[in-house]
């Protein structure tokens, strides 16, 4: 009997070594599996701040490429205006040569996307308008002056225009005055 018992201990020991092996085994898989993932992760990070580096650069040379763009555009401009500037009479030739520079302004601009916000006589709009003054008249949220013009540009508001708006004068006021003077001269 003490035979048996022996090797079934023997047997128990066994089986538990075997065990213990291949759980050294596993986790030695696992360890090495854990170090392709992290290894793996480490490249992944890497390659995405390089990505983001490479981006960030681009839209800066793109930046340096359009600016360059309307520079380019603008020095036409620029030249016209030192040419006026030398003009030493200002006249009528003076006022045509700054309305020409102007229209060829505009035109540089309105190619590149700018749009002009119409104001004066249309009806006032947060949206478009930045109203900066209220006047009294018949037509109650018509926008009467402009006092700086608005832009739109690609269809994005990059300055709103600066108006007064109506304000038109109540006509329950109106009769209530009436109403008062009538009153008082009654009495």
């Amino acid at each position: 009997m003490i035979k048996k018992k022996t090797s079934r201990k023997e047997k128990e020991e066994d089986s538990l070594k075997s065990k213990e092996k291949e759980l050294t085994e596993e986790l030695k898989r696992c360890r090495e599996e854990n170090n392709e993932l992290v290894s793996h992760l480490q490249m992944l990070q890497a390659e995405f701040e390089n990505f983001r580096k490479r981006e960030e650069s681009e839209k800066e040379r793109l930046s340096s490429f359009v600016s360059a763009d309307i520079i380019k555009r603008l020095l036409p401009i620029l030249d016209e205006f030192s040419i006026a500037l030398r003009n030493n009479e200002p006249g009528e030739d003076f006022v045509h040569g700054i309305e020409m520079i102007h229209q060829k302004l505009v035109a540089i601009l309105k190619s590149l996307g700018l749009k002009e916000i119409k104001a004066e006589g249309r009806d006032f709009d947060p949206e478009l308008h930045e109203a900066v003054m209220q006047v009294k008249g018949e037509k109650d949220g018509v926008i009467e002056k402009e006092f700086q013009k608005g832009y739109l540009f690609k269809d994005r508001v990059i300055r709103h225009s600066k108006v007064a708006v109506i304000k038109a004068e109540e006509k329950e006021s109106k009769k209530q005055d009436k109403g008062d003077k009538d009153g008082k001269d009654k009495q």
